[in-house]
């Protein structure tokens, strides 16, 4: 059985037209079954990087705001690239999920003011975690068979957060 992986970086994702870029290449291209690898929404991690040191130094207003702002983004992008409304309504409320506990994290870093290395981690693995509902709901809103399978699923790592190496 033939298999393709496709790796997709996160800035083609960035808008709606990436969205329709990567159906186009997904029908033209894989006549087999298809892994897509794919990155975190255009600066997505660097955004959570930057929201995670802000807290973690005490500025939580305007990293409050800044969350605000992303989670709006996500709300109108999925408006905009989902047209059944029940897969929409299924992925907002996953969106939401993910929010509550990021927000949760980030609760947790401004009342210790400690960002450990483990914490950033988890902070930073969010952005793939959101690209990945995101992009499953507009396959399957597309009639693509798509599923997602979170990277710690599959791969183990050793204890080196922050710079972790696969175990093999």
């Amino acid at each position: 059985m033939s298999i393709n992986v496709m790796k997709i970086g996160g800035a083609v994702l960035k808008n709606e037209n990436g969205f329709h870029s990567l159906v186009n290449i997904i029908e033209n291209y894989c006549r087999v079954r298809t892994v897509v690898v794919f990155s975190a929404f255009s600066n997505l991690s660097r955004t959570l990087w930057e929201w995670a040191l802000s807290i973690s130094k005490g500025e939580e207003t305007e990293s409050k705001m800044k969350i605000e702002q992303a989670k709006n983004f996500l709300f109108d992008l999925i408006e905009n690239i989902i047209d059944d409304q029940n897969i929409s309504a299924e992925t907002n409320k996953n969106i939401k999920r993910l929010f509550e506990e990021i927000s949760r994290i980030f609760y947790g870093v401004s009342i210790t003011k400690e960002l450990s290395p483990r914490t950033l981690d988890k902070i930073l693995s969010f952005g793939e975690q959101v690209s990945a509902i995101v992009l499953q709901s507009y396959l399957k809103s597309r009639s693509i068979d798509a599923r997602f399978i979170g990277a710690e699923q599959i791969i183990i790592t050793d204890e080196n957060f922050g710079a972790a190496q696969p175990l093999i």
